[in-house]
């Protein structure tokens, strides 16, 4: 969430925007913490009514032109590496950046949105837009938690989509669609599964885990990638710190 980089209060005679990176107390807690070194009384207050998020006020535009961006990038990938039989859906990487730039609702329309028009192409079925959500969910509460950016934080927020991933969707294809997940490449290594262990609930959950690990392991890593220059951007366009 782009709070987490910069919070922006005007009022009081004074316009100061905060810039607030890797605090392990959180941007709320650094931000309070602030004001009482900077305001006395009736400033403080009027500040804590007044502060917002930039994300919020100053560039509402740029958070929806991303979150179209992200969910074409989702369908663009997933089409891709359908069309070259490449065992991971990849449809959910750009879901762990908003997640980090923007928060939990833009996230989650990304996720929607994705799911949404690959399921209309005939390339995901509707009931798994539920993975996807879970992935936002899970890479939200990953980096509220932490406030951390850096590659550690997507890693954590891919393993824990990876397990929700490999779970649910497993649960949802196996007890509706028979275990086909209309993704071929890994229907594909279902079936190699159960030819190994002639267990089919057994080869639809290993096959799931097996394919959620890998897929969300390279989207977090890519997706820590985009949002470096993504951050960068963001950072140059909030105003320095002052204080008139």
């Amino acid at each position: 969430m782009l709070s987490h980089f910069y919070w922006t209060y005007s009022g009081a005679g004074a316009t100061i925007d905060i810039a607030l990176l890797k605090k392990e107390r959180g941007p709320r807690l650094e931000c309070r913490s602030l004001r009482r070194k900077i305001f006395p009384g009736a400033q403080r207050r009027e500040a804590d009514a007044m502060i917002e998020p930039v994300s919020r006020t100053e560039h509402p535009v740029f958070t929806v032109l991303f979150i179209l961006a992200a969910a074409a990038v989702n369908i663009g990938s997933a089409c891709l590496l359908r069309l070259f039989n490449v065992p991971l859906y990849f449809d959910s990487w750009c879901t762990f950046t908003i997640a980090a730039l923007f928060g939990l609702w833009p996230s989650l329309s990304v996720a929607v949105l994705t799911n949404t028009v690959l399921s209309l192409l005939g390339f995901r079925r509707w009931p798994l837009m539920l993975c996807h959500v879970l992935t936002a969910l899970g890479a939200w509460a990953v980096f509220r938690r932490g406030r951390s950016r850096g590659l550690t934080a997507f890693l954590w927020a891919g393993l824990l989509s990876a397990v929700s991933n490999g779970i649910v969707g497993s649960i949802l294809s196996y007890h509706i669609y028979s275990g086909l997940t209309k993704v071929n490449q890994i229907d594909n290594l279902v079936l190699a599964v159960q030819s190994a262990c002639q267990n089919l609930s057994l080869s639809v959950y290993i096959g799931g885990i097996i394919s959620n690990i890998g897929d969300k392991g390279l989207s977090a890593v890519l997706a820590w990638g985009l949002w470096l220059p993504c951050a960068a951007f963001f950072r140059k366009q909030a105003p320095a710190c002052a204080h008139n």
